[in-house]
């Protein structure tokens, strides 16, 4: 999918000074959870290069990474005992106040940041009671890597190796190919769906249903759902391929 930065990041841009006050704001709302709650604080926003921090794409991007993150807790039965977020051009972050061990609460993010292409985007912080954040590598986890040469980012970054541009469409690639992939993995089982409820109807005279074959010798409502199940594969291949900016935003 053509990436075109033009059209597809649009938005107020920041400053230097917008970033540093973010910073500073996002360290206020860690102190307040942790003095409110005396629990872990999870802290998510998204690394978007670029002036432009918020545009329909990343903040798709940031809805699901919350998704992903309660589902994650919810999988390894974390419990959320509180929820804060903040909206701002500077970019929008999620907050959570969580209750168990802080080490298995990161090192199960971190796994998913590991397990799927979004979480190359995503900056999971997981502060402890005294205001400490656990890092990857405390866990044994590798430092994350560059976008573009798998390089570690900080040596990349340090170097200024890629430009803002190159690295920018590497984040848009990422994000609309993963939203290209759920679109089409949706349509896809709706589809396979339809299919499954057609040959469900009966009576149908002349045609396969629950009952008999109709007209058809080669094929009963068990075939029919083997080459259903057979035709899965090639729907979303198609689906992919042939998503457009427009059906996944």
């Amino acid at each position: 999918m053509d990436i075109n930065l033009s059209t597809l990041v649009t938005g107020r841009e920041v400053s230097l000074k917008d970033m540093l006050d973010a910073r500073e704001h996002r360290q206020e709302v860690q102190r307040m959870l942790l003095s409110e709650h005396h629990l872990p604080v999870i802290s998510f926003t998204l690394n978007i290069v670029g002036p432009v921090k918020v545009f329909p794409l990343a903040l798709r991007t940031f809805h699901e990474g919350i998704r992903l993150i309660e589902t994650q807790c919810h999988a390894w039965k974390i419990p959320i005992i509180a929820t804060y977020s903040t909206t701002s051009h500077t970019g929008h972050e999620y907050f959570w106040a969580v209750d168990g061990d802080v080490r298995f609460i990161k090192e199960n993010l971190c796994l998913l940041e590991d397990s799927v292409a979004l979480g190359r985007l995503f900056d999971i912080d997981v502060i402890q009671t005294d205001g400490m954040k656990i890092s990857r590598t405390d866990l044994g986890f590798s430092t994350r890597k560059c976008l573009i040469c798998n390089q570690e980012t900080f040596v990349c970054s340090r170097a200024r190796t890629h430009s803002v541009k190159e690295l920018l469409e590497q984040e848009c690639q990422i994000m609309t190919n993963y939203f290209a992939k759920q679109h089409a993995r949706k349509l896809s089982s709706l589809s396979m769906q339809a299919l499954l409820y057609e040959v469900s109807v009966t009576p149908k005279p002349g045609l396969v249903d629950r009952n008999n074959t109709g007209a058809h010798q080669d094929m009963d409502i068990f075939t029919f759902g083997g080459s259903a199940d057979l035709l899965a594969l090639t729907f979303f291949l198609y689906l992919f391929e042939n998503s457009g900016l427009s059906s996944i935003l």
